[in-house]
């Protein structure tokens, strides 16, 4: 019985810690600073680019609709579980303009396709950005532009919906480009 308190107990013990581990102090206060110092670099893009952050309004003489990413990410997706909100699927055909960061696929020049997000860095620290806060970018009409490091507005035909390839999620939105321009 000895020999089973000797081995059990300890494998128990060993067991149960391996499975609920707490973090320790240093690995927690580096998850605060981390979050502390992400939340002070957002701030500090808002404020730096504050044509990144406007909420859609219209523009009368153009039926230009000025969207900000603000209003497409106010949602969570979850894939066959969430719909795309009314409002959003409203936006679907209409021309816009928004300003965000562009993102190249696999080009630095002679850009045709891009990804378009709401801070460059968004998909560098921790996770990547989710379905409804990317744009997929395609140039109209045989265009093509240059890669920018500073906020860009882009003007063009929204199309909002799934596409998915060979059962992948490849976006959400996707925005017919006639226009690419670093903003003013």
């Amino acid at each position: 019985m000895a020999l089973v308190t000797v081995l059990v107990v300890p494998l128990a013990l060993w067991i149960a810690h391996s499975q609920v581990r707490t973090p320790t102090k240093v690995e927690v206060e580096r998850k605060v600073q981390f979050r502390k110092s992400l939340a002070a670099y957002s701030a500090i893009n808002q404020a730096q680019h504050p044509e990144v952050n406007r909420v859609a309004t219209v523009e009368d003489k153009e039926k230009l609709i000025n969207l900000s990413f603000k209003a497409l990410t106010t949602w969570t997706y979850v894939a066959g579980k969430t719909p795309i909100p009314d409002y959003i699927k409203g936006l679907d055909g209409q021309h816009v303009q928004m300003a965000g960061f562009m993102m190249p696929l696999n080009q630095t020049d002679q850009v045709t396709e891009f990804v378009f997000m709401q801070y460059f860095w968004g998909c560098c620290f921790g996770r990547p950005p989710a379905a409804n806060h990317v744009v997929l970018v395609k140039m109209t009409n045989g265009q093509k532009s240059k890669f920018y490091t500073e906020p860009v507005c882009v003007r063009g035909i929204l199309h909002v919906g799934e596409t998915r390839e060979d059962g992948y999620l490849i976006s959400l939105y996707r925005l017919d480009a006639e226009t690419v321009a670093e903003c003013q």
